[in-house]
């Protein structure tokens, strides 16, 4: 099952117009604010990655990628069977 996407509020991208721009951001103050402003309630995280996507209409759109990385089973001291090869 994947997991729903977190759309990240006020912030809205689109494609370039010449080659050299990949993509153009524009950010409604307001509502990107208050959506930050939640993010930074969070003390565990250092970090906001951010994606910016297409949808299957071909419409662009911004959403937090929340992926964490499993940790390394042999760095949690695992012997090497748990280790799926």
């Amino acid at each position: 099952m994947t997991e729903e996407k977190k759309l990240v509020e006020g912030l809205y991208p689109k494609e370039g117009k010449v080659d050299f721009v990949k993509c153009q951001l524009s950010i409604k103050k307001d509502q990107f604010t208050n959506w930050y402003k939640k993010k930074l309630e969070n003390k565990d995280e250092e970090w906001i990655n951010i994606d910016v996507l297409v949808s299957k209409q071909g419409k662009w759109y911004c959403a937090e990628n929340t992926f964490k990385p499993k940790p390394n089973a042999q760095a949690e001291g695992n012997d090497a069977e748990d280790i799926p090869f």
